[in-house]
């Protein structure tokens, strides 16, 4: 947090106590975004009304692969996450949410693409339609742009995934994500999505792998830009 308030940010406050446990924070830096409603429903997630954006912002903390229950622990997150964004998008009148954070799951795996999960696409053109209906249920689709940079680097450097999983069958993994709802796709900038190596002068990988004593996973970055403005 120290270093965090040093490069000019600050935690925001949540506004109720109903969670006060879990290790989500959240910190904010732009001075022009004024208001800040900070929801913590949850220790696996919490919301955010972003003003004067008007964006709703969710982040997430889903259970990890350790628990010996974690596919039924993920899923009940990802049940009450839902919840809670209907909830808060009805109250705002408004579906422009962004969620993000640590899935503790690949784009591909089941809870995220599935009807009855997160409901995410994995690629641009299967936005063309706003929800998806099945047997009568019309949920809102997802965009989940991770595939833009898991195991496709565009240099040797970089890093394929967000967590190295060192044991048997060493591989990348993809758990840091962002899914976007199809009224900010507009907004949102492919090319700016990436996997963070490296700050300012700082590496967070060693060997090309993330230096635990940092952070087990690398955090990604991505940009929205008003294409309204001049």
């Amino acid at each position: 947090m120290e270093l965090m308030a040093n490069s000019g940010y600050h935690l925001v406050e949540h506004i109720d106590n109903r969670a006060k446990q879990g290790d989500i924070q959240v910190f904010v830096k732009d001075t022009a975004v004024t208001t800040q409603y900070y929801y913590k429903e949850d220790s696996r997630f919490c919301l955010l009304r972003i003003e004067p954006l008007g964006i709703n912002l969710v982040v997430v903390h889903l259970t990890s692969r350790s628990d010996p229950n974690y596919c039924e622990g993920q899923r009940a997150d990802i049940s009450r996450a839902l919840s809670a964004i209907a909830r808060m998008e009805e109250k705002y009148n408004d579906k422009r949410t962004i969620v993000i954070g640590d899935y503790n799951m690949n784009p591909y795996d089941a809870p995220m693409i599935e009807f009855s999960g997160f409901n995410a696409k994995l690629f641009r053109h299967q936005m063309r339609f706003t929800s998806r209906t099945l047997h009568g249920e019309t949920r809102d689709l997802f965009y989940n742009p991770m595939m833009l940079v898991y195991h496709d680097a565009k240099s040797a450097s970089q890093p394929r995934g967000t967590f190295f999983y060192q044991q048997v069958a060493p591989q990348w993994f993809c758990f840091d994500q962002v899914l976007i709802k199809h009224s900010l796709l507009s907004y949102f900038c492919p090319d700016s999505l990436q996997i963070v190596s490296k700050i300012g002068n700082d590496l967070l990988t060693n060997g090309n792998i993330p230096k635990k004593v940092i952070s087990d996973h690398l955090p990604i970055t991505f940009e929205l830009i008003n294409k309204e403005e001049p």
